[in-house]
């Protein structure tokens, strides 16, 4: 991601991945652990991938002086968010 300019494709393939996968996890029936340990697996792969692209995009959004708060107010936000 960082030799090519393609962070926000791979960004967007990897949330669109995990956004499916999460999804199949509610398609498997009653016993159906390995669709969901399968499905889960693709979950978490594209949901660190997303991560790895993510924490890459933060020096183009803010200048270095400036890298610290808005990575903090991001957290912030997102736990926020979360709750």
């Amino acid at each position: 991601a960082d030799v090519r300019p393609v962070k926000k494709r791979i960004l967007a393939g990897a949330v669109l991945v995990g956004a499916v996968a999460t999804a199949l996890l509610g398609v498997g029936g009653r016993g159906a652990w390995l669709w969901a340990l399968v499905a889960f697996g693709v979950v978490n792969v594209a949901v660190n991938a997303g991560n790895v692209v993510y924490d890459s995009l933060l020096p183009h959004l803010a200048p270095p002086a400036k890298l610290d708060r808005a990575s903090s107010a991001g957290s912030a936000l997102g736990y926020l968010g979360g709750g």
